[in-house]
This record gives structure tokens, C-alpha cells and sequence, in this order.
């Protein structure tokens, strides 16, 4: 079955709970839902690439961040 709509994704939603008397929260719970999924889900387009200079003990993040995977250093100093 395929979803191409918000309606028919309520609607949809509506019909699995089967009860009438949750229909106006049904908006907020597919809000819940996207929210956890936003949290949870990565895919590996989420992936980004990004190079900075660091010379102080901290350094700000880029505005899309989500989370780190990995840190390579390109320093000899060894500290």
C-alpha cells in the first residue's frame, strides 16, 4: 500500500488503530514518530565529509552535524 499523502497517512494510521476516539491526536503522533526516527535512523547519505583547523581546545561544530563517526589527525606531535 503506498502513502502519498499526509491524509492518506492518517487515514492509514486511523484504520490500524481502530479506535475512533484518537483521531484528533493522530497528527501528533506521526510528529512523535518522525521525531524518533530523526534521532535514531542514520544512512550512510547522512554522511558528510568536513576538515578543520584546530587550535584551541575547542572547536565549533558545522550547522547539519549530527554526530560524529570518526576523527582523523594529521599531526606528528602526538599529543
Amino acid at each position: 500500500m503506498g502513502l502519498s499523502t499526509f491524509s492518506e497517512l492518517k487515514s492509514s494510521v486511523a484504520d490500524w488503530l481502530n479506535r475512533s476516539d484518537l483521531t484528533s491526536v493522530i497528527p501528533d503522533f506521526i510528529t512523535l514518530a518522525e521525531a524518533q526516527l530523526n534521532r535514531e535512523l542514520r544512512h550512510y547519505k547522512m554522511h558528510n565529509k568536513a576538515t578543520a583547523n584546530i587550535e584551541t581546545q575547542y572547536s565549533a561544530t558545522p550547522s547539519d552535524w549530527l554526530q560524529s563517526i570518526r576523527f582523523h589527525l594529521d599531526d606528528s606531535s602526538k599529543t
